[in-house]
């Protein structure tokens, strides 16, 4: 529920695995359990590598992520991920471990965007070292603005 803010985490669906939080979203993807029933149209995933609390643009977004298909966005989707990430490919939407192409990025706590117009995406730059938003995932159907949070962190490309 700490992914996202106190008023939308208390009320809203919380899914994580059989045994509560997925490790990663690979395991979600293998089965996942509703462990609360919300009140909001708000769903939390309990995930150790990085909580997340999705709207509905989000979570048809998510679903595509998991079935390898083009996300059907229609309009713009907020997604919370206030504890921030353990990391993942800046350029990669499927890569699982750093490599010394793929801009591993360990993300403070930050909020993610989706546009229904991916042409909203060429505003920001790709890179996530400069403190303020960029876009992950740039050129892929997965494409989305990550706005970091922190006043005090920055993202960092972590080497293999």
């Amino acid at each position: 529920m700490g992914a996202g803010p106190a008023t939308i985490g208390k009320n809203a669906t919380i899914v994580g695995c059989a045994g509560g939080c997925c490790a990663d979203m690979n395991e979600l993807a293998k089965g996942p359990k509703q462990l609360r029933t919300g009140t909001n149209r708000w769903v939390c995933y309990a995930l150790k590598d990085g909580p997340m609390c999705l709207d509905r643009e989000w979570r048809k977004w998510i679903e595509a992520w998991m079935s390898k298909s083009d996300p059907k966005i229609e309009g713009t989707g907020i997604g919370y991920m206030l504890r921030g990430d353990t990391g993942s490919s800046n350029t990669d939407p499927f890569a699982m471990s750093p490599t010394a192409n793929n801009e591993w990025v360990v993300a403070p706590p930050h909020i993610m965007v989706l546009y229904q117009d991916s042409k909203m995406l060429d505003a920001y730059p790709t890179d996530p070292k400069i403190g303020g938003p960029w876009v992950m995932w740039k050129g892929t159907p997965y494409a989305h603005v990550m706005v970091p949070v922190s006043p005090s962190k920055a993202a960092t490309i972590r080497a293999p």
